[in-house]
């Protein structure tokens, strides 16, 4: 299992077209998914939250260093003004109330990253005309090749997991961008395997999903100012 989800990396169009054929349908496929990024996705959940959760804790009381940024350059503001405006926000939880929760949003995080993709990556691949010829099993090929692609994509979160080592942090997230950009790319040949489409196609759909994605944001931003402008000219 572990060489069938290696593969891909460097051999994308011969790795994915191995796991098409072994894993066709979605159900697998989905199995494949949960074995391989599921686990490594619950380990980044875990720290994630338990780093939230102190930053949060620090920043609330006047701490860390966005706060001794904002001392420097405001010498009258002190860590006791901002005690007293941020008193009313609530306290982190405590770890023991959150840990329950780790398995869920894991998996949630997962499936909601999982349909996005599969949504924006379907719709990208049909403007270039890439689906696959079957109209009853377009989405499921969609979501099959998502799925393998995320499984494949273990190697990053396994790897993001170094960040959270002291000292580490941001600049290794830095380092960390062209594999990432790379396991995006891949979901092209992903789609290209399951829909028989000239990988091309799959690679400019994960492409375009980044465009459409852009303007439906830049759309939902846009309108409420173009609205409140437009009932501040009606006055």
């Amino acid at each position: 299992m572990l060489r069938r989800l290696l593969r891909p990396l460097w051999a994308p169009a011969d790795g994915f077209r191995e796991l098409a054929l072994d894993a066709p349908s979605l159900r697998r496929s989905l199995g494949w998914m949960l074995a391989a990024a599921l686990p490594w996705k619950m380990a980044s959940t875990w720290f994630g939250l338990r780093a939230g959760l102190a930053e949060y804790a620090v920043f609330r009381d006047g701490g860390g260093a966005v706060w001794q940024k904002v001392y420097q350059a405001l010498p009258d503001l002190s860590r006791e003004d901002i005690r007293q405006a941020f008193g009313a926000w609530p306290a982190a939880p405590g770890w023991e109330q959150v840990v329950p929760w780790v398995p869920l949003l894991a998996l949630a995080g997962l499936f909601s990253l999982w349909l996005h993709d599969g949504v924006w990556d379907h719709a990208a691949l049909w403007l270039l005309r890439g689906l696959k010829s079957e109209k009853a099993t377009r989405v499921k090929a969609t979501l099959a090749a998502e799925a393998q692609a995320q499984a494949v994509a273990w190697i990053g979160s396994a790897l993001g997991l170094l960040a959270f080592l002291p000292g580490v942090g941001d600049a290794f997230s830095l380092a960390l961008l062209p594999l990432t950009a790379w396991l995006w790319l891949l979901r092209g040949w992903a789609l290209s395997a399951h829909h028989g489409c000239p990988p091309w196609k799959g690679v400019v759909a994960t492409l375009l999903h980044l465009v459409l994605f852009g303007l439906f944001m830049a759309l939902i931003l846009l309108l409420p100012l173009l609205l409140m402008a437009g009932l501040m000219a009606a006055r």
